[in-house]
């Protein structure tokens, strides 16, 4: 595990059964802040940062699989167990309550938590994924997101592990140049990411949140009703829903009717000149937002 930051220190937390590495600092309201794809926890420390100077204490784990996290012996990378490892983090690091602040598939993760166990989740930040309630639908609605999303498809593939590993994950950087273009990346970021995916093991557990999607929700299976609640039901956690307008990965039109998807307010906010990894291309712009949001303000009535 790299070496932690100023403000921050490395930990082992157990939740839902598995061993999570995180990054821990700060005191005051817990805040779990939780990466996406293809990126891991480090990413996500700029912005926990800004937190951790603004009053709050926050948990930055690698999500499941992500190493040095463990992987699920069951290789159950289903929304259902994204929700239950935020929950069982928030108890891990000794909180009743958490915001979560969440960055793709973290995204995913704090509006499935927060349909899980609402009571636990004051308030969610997500960025550059909207909720699945609205998300799926959308590609029938905006046919370019069908061709955004090839790699969805692309994933479900055999031999995707292993094509994704190949010539040093080259597959990854040309994600990060296309979902977010024009964006002058830290090449020592990149390259952390690529060693935390590892090989095509760590591969195959990146992608397995891919790969559950439709194991998950098209096979009948006894979880099936439980992870359609979680994944479609309504909102009741106040959020802050952020966008890039250059987002290459998931156009800021798929927000399209966000109130929708909650039962209480939602504030969606573009951030302009951004496109896809608001953690680290716009992290000063996505803290002006998300910092004021968590702490109770700015809630806003619908979406903006």
């Amino acid at each position: 595990m790299s070496d932690p930051t100023e403000s921050t220190r490395s930990v082992q937390l157990r939740a839902n059964r598995l061993r999570f590495a995180a990054f821990e600092g700060g005191s005051g309201p817990l805040v779990l802040v939780l990466h996406g794809f293809p990126d891991d926890a480090r990413s996500m420390l700029p912005l926990a940062e800004r937190f951790i100077a603004s009053g709050f204490r926050c948990v930055v784990p690698y999500l499941r699989g992500y190493r040095p996290t463990e992987a699920p012996s069951d290789n159950d990378y289903s929304i259902l167990a994204l929700a239950r490892d935020a929950v069982g983090l928030i108890d891990a690091a000794g909180g009743a309550t958490a915001a979560i602040v969440g960055h793709d598939w973290g995204a995913v993760t704090a509006y499935v938590a927060a349909n899980l166990a609402p009571e636990r989740v004051r308030r969610i930040v997500t960025m550059s994924v909207p909720p699945p309630r609205i998300f799926f639908p959308a590609f029938l609605r905006h046919p370019a997101q069908v061709r955004r999303s090839w790699y969805m498809g692309y994933f479900q593939l055999p031999g995707a592990a292993a094509r994704l590993a190949a010539d040093d994950f080259a597959l990854v950087e040309r994600l990060w140049r296309e979902w977010s273009p024009g964006w002058d990346f830290p090449a020592t970021r990149l390259a952390g990411v690529k060693a935390t995916l590892g090989d095509e093991e760590g591969a195959s557990r990146a992608i397995g949140y891919y790969r559950s999607i439709p194991r998950s929700l098209l096979v009948p299976h006894r979880r099936l009703l439980e992870i359609y609640r979680v994944a479609f039901s309504r909102i009741a956690v106040p959020a802050l829903v952020l966008s890039g307008d250059r987002d290459g990965c998931i156009g800021s039109e798929t927000h399209s009717g966000i109130d929708s998807a909650f039962t209480t307010t939602v504030r969606f906010e573009v951030v302009r000149g951004a496109g896809h990894f608001l953690p680290l291309e716009a992290t000063d712009p996505v803290a002006e937002l998300a910092i004021p949001f968590v702490r109770g303000g700015g809630a806003g009535s619908g979406a903006g």
